[in-house]
């Protein structure tokens, strides 16, 4: 057996998981030749391994993972999309673990100042969004963020949190309108990602080639969540985030639209919120982290509602368009 190339980012327990991944799959017929540990992951690690002289993206899912995030869904998901040409093809998949084989996205790993500086970056991801909320795909999983947000909330309710930010208790009482608006005007949901970070999207500069990754929080969600992922996340400024929308709606966006959008982003710094106190409290050592997290999150909540706009977009949403 030849000797694997294995990078000093990757543990030994790392290099015997991988040789047995690539047996099990009985994918392929030679032997790894290389390991390349992939940093970036915040729950998973990410491997380049060469096998038969081919690259490959191998995933080790993180402990624990499978108890919270709906594998079988993702399964179905990376599935489903392999004919919109916007995502590496899966070849193996552990449903007990989460952990996979796909193929390499040659590219370079997108960061904040891509989809801040060059267009074809903001215009490809708004293709690639749209496809895929476009697709009719269903997704066996749902993604929906009020159910995440009381969750949230629940348990900290259930521990005595006695540490929330100010303005916590007008953004539960929004979240309840927001609620009792969607239940008498139910929004269509969506094939959605629900997690476009800047970093899970990867260019190939030479073939112009923009490709979506890691499918594992996806879930059929509200379409607004994905786009206003978007923008927040690689905080848009005010010319960048319209000009990402004229690319998404393929013109100016229509009145319900914005509505959807200023409410999507209530919605996506809304769940983090809570989530930051969620971790604060499980994690003490890291607390100042955590909270000023959720303090930019809110902060900006507090911003959404008040926009002068707000309060009439959102009782929009009890409005069929």
């Amino acid at each position: 057996m030849a000797e694997i190339k294995v990078c000093e980012n990757t543990k030994p327990e790392e290099v015997e998981f991988i040789k047995k991944m690539a047996e099990d799959s009985s994918l392929f017929c030679g032997e790894v030749e290389s390991i390349t540990y992939m940093p970036g992951g915040l729950t998973n690690r990410n491997f380049k391994v060469i096998v038969d002289g081919k690259p490959y993206a191998f995933r080790i899912a993180g402990e624990g993972t499978a108890e919270y995030l709906n594998r079988p869904a993702e399964r179905q998901a990376v599935h489903a999309i392999k004919d919109l040409g916007i995502s590496p093809m899966f070849y193996y998949y552990d449903l007990s673990t989460g952990s996979n084989i796909c193929g390499f996205c040659e590219g370079d790993t997108m960061k904040r100042p891509d989809f801040q500086t060059r267009p074809e970056i903001l215009k490809g991801a708004a293709e690639i969004i749209k496809k895929y909320h476009n697709s009719g795909i269903q997704q066996k999983g749902t993604f929906d963020p009020m159910v995440e947000i009381k969750s949230y909330i629940k348990w900290l309710e259930d521990r005595n949190c006695e540490k929330y930010y100010d303005g916590m208790e007008k953004l539960v009482s929004t979240l309840e309108e927001i609620d009792k608006n969607f239940e008498k005007n139910p929004p269509k949901k969506v094939c959605s990602h629900n997690d476009v970070l800047s970093e899970n999207f990867i260019y190939d500069e030479e073939n112009d080639n923009l490709q979506l990754i890691d499918w594992e929080y996806c879930g059929m969600n509200i379409y607004s969540f994905d786009v206003a992922a978007i923008i927040i996340e690689n905080k848009l400024n005010k010319e960048k985030e319209e000009e990402f929308l004229r690319y998404y709606y393929g013109g100016e966006p229509t009145e319900r639209q914005r509505a959807d959008v200023l409410v999507g982003k209530f919605l996506v710094d809304a769940l983090w919120c809570p989530w930051a106190l969620v971790q604060m409290l499980s994690k003490p050592e890291e607390e100042e982290f955590y909270w000023n997290y959720g303090l930019e999150r809110i902060t900006r909540c507090n911003e959404y509602m008040a926009d002068p706009n707000f309060d009439r977009y959102v009782a929009m949403m009890a409005e069929a368009e």
